[in-house]
């Protein structure tokens, strides 16, 4: 008697597999070194309810691309009534807390074990209360462009985030229906005209504050679909996961390659998540200065994974600043 065994083997995983196997036996380590600060955690932010009715008054600029097509913008950082309500929740609690003196000790005392272990697993991040009240983020505007592992310049509209915008109207590129990924989306000025082009977008930052304060009030005074835009904070390596094995059509990001330390974490997040006849277009400076960052620099890491192909589709040389580029990334 004889059996035979048919035994279906997933190609795609058994090549991926091939693939990180390769990919660990590289020198990589450049690309990949370990922040000095805690990397933030993802998750998904939600649209505040009311925050429609809270923008009637805020101050609003124009900001012109190709064409004269306009986007708006804030001029500042939205705060609204987030501190209000973060006080009135706190009254609230006092005044409860404050009916049963024995009852308020008991809460003391596990809101304080509570703090610890909440301490412990987010030592040295930004909490839901700095976000919004105890970090001028207004403030560091003035004095720096970034404090890495801390504010990643969300804050600030970056010449290339215009860049991208430009490329995409002037090669007519179709958005209509596309599932849309913007990394380091700051103010979200290219995922805003995706969405109203017809695009279904995911906005990232890593600062949850630039989502609440700057993102989502920049979508709905552009009109942008609500029902069609998500939100996620927290460091690149987290957003991967939390992304799991969602694929988007268009990936897009700008101004994100000055610490060349975490460009295997944009690798990974570009590779595992763009479909496989999609296309990622960034734009950057060519070289950043001062900190090895820049193009040039991170096609030395695609070069060396060989997992992705990367192309200029255009050179910008205005000078407002040093030579940008927008490039093409697909996958080989």
């Amino acid at each position: 008697m004889s059996f035979k065994f048919n035994f279906q083997v997933d190609e795609d995983e058994n090549n991926n597999n091939n693939e990180n196997n390769e990919e660990s036996k590289l020198d990589i380590s450049e690309f990949d070194s370990s922040s000095k600060m805690d990397e933030l955690p993802s998750k998904y932010i939600e649209l505040r309810t009311n925050l429609s009715s809270l923008l009637s008054n805020v101050e609003t600029e124009i900001v012109t691309f190709s064409s004269n097509n306009k986007l708006k913008k804030l001029v500042k950082p939205f705060k609204g009534n987030q501190d209000n309500n973060n006080n009135n929740n706190n009254n609230n609690n006092n005044n409860n807390n404050n009916n049963n003196n024995n009852n308020n000790n008991n809460n003391n005392n596990n809101n304080n074990n509570n703090n610890n272990n909440r301490n412990n697993d987010n030592k040295n991040n930004v909490n839901s209360n700095d976000n919004h009240n105890n970090k001028d983020y207004e403030k560091l505007l003035d004095k720096t462009d970034l404090i890495p592992g801390v504010y990643e310049g969300g804050f600030k509209l970056w010449e290339c985030s215009i860049d991208i915008i430009n490329y995409l109207f002037d090669e007519k590129i179709n958005l209509s229906g596309k599932k849309v990924l913007e990394i380091g989306c700051g103010h979200g000025l290219p995922g805003i005209y995706c969405l109203l082009n017809g695009s279904i977008v995911t906005f990232q930052d890593y600062n949850e504050e630039v989502i609440y304060n700057l993102t989502q009030p920049n979508v709905l005074i552009n009109g942008g679909d609500i029902n069609r835009a998500k939100y996620i904070s927290g460091d690149w390596k987290f957003v991967d996961q939390l992304l799991n094995n969602e694929k988007f059509d268009i990936i897009l990001t700008s101004d994100t390659l000055y610490n060349v330390g975490s460009f295997k974490k944009l690798y990974n997040l570009i590779s595992n998540h763009l479909e496989s006849n999609g296309k990622c277009y960034l734009a950057s400076k060519t070289y950043y200065f001062g900190v090895g960052g820049g193009i040039r620099k991170f096609e030395e890491l695609l070069k060396i994974l060989n997992r992705l192909s990367i192309k200029t589709v255009r050179d910008i040389k205005d000078g407002l600043s040093n030579v940008r580029e927008v490039v093409e990334i697909t996958n080989k």
